[in-house]
């Protein structure tokens, strides 16, 4: 984190009555059909460019957040994930949720994030492949945190 950064964070983690943490929905898409969600059943092609996405991300600043989750559906089908990514951590604490199936491809986005989240349901992989609707699912988001985890990135396991 730059010293700029920092600085910028601890400001406005000291202005009252604003919202410090937001979860943005960047896409509607999603690559798997989890039992408890519906994202995947309600696809919409419609979606803030990067350019509004950046103006949204200016408008949070000003209104005081600190932190930001990216997530979807699955942000990292977006193709411009990298570009967003960067743009939020020059100002936010930034989190970037993925089901597991991406990270590993999109390795580079991501080191630009303070913390990647990979969605697993179960340490058993037959039950999570279950709820996440995808044989392989398991195998593929503990390969994906093993190599966040390689490659120096910080990564957490989220339900």
């Amino acid at each position: 984190m730059t010293l700029e950064k920092a600085a910028s964070i601890m400001v406005r983690s000291l202005t009252p009555n604003r919202p410090y943490h937001v979860q943005w929905m960047v896409t509607r898409k999603c690559n798997y059909r989890c039992k408890g969600c519906d994202v995947w059943r309600e696809q919409d092609v419609k979606e803030l460019s990067t350019e509004e996405i950046k103006r949204g991300l200016d408008i949070l600043k000003e209104l005081g957040a600190i932190e930001i989750t990216i997530s979807g559906g699955n942000p990292l089908l977006r193709e411009d994930i990298g570009e967003i990514i960067e743009y939020a951590s020059r100002f936010f604490i930034t989190t970037v949720y993925d089901n597991g199936s991406m990270s590993a491809e999109k390795i580079d986005a991501l080191r630009d994030a303070d913390f990647v989240a990979i969605s697993i349901d179960s340490l058993d992989a037959k039950k999570n492949d279950h709820i996440k609707g995808v044989n392989g699912a398991w195998k593929k988001a503990m390969q994906a945190v093993e190599k966040l985890d390689r490659e120096g990135i910080s990564v957490s396991v989220t339900p």
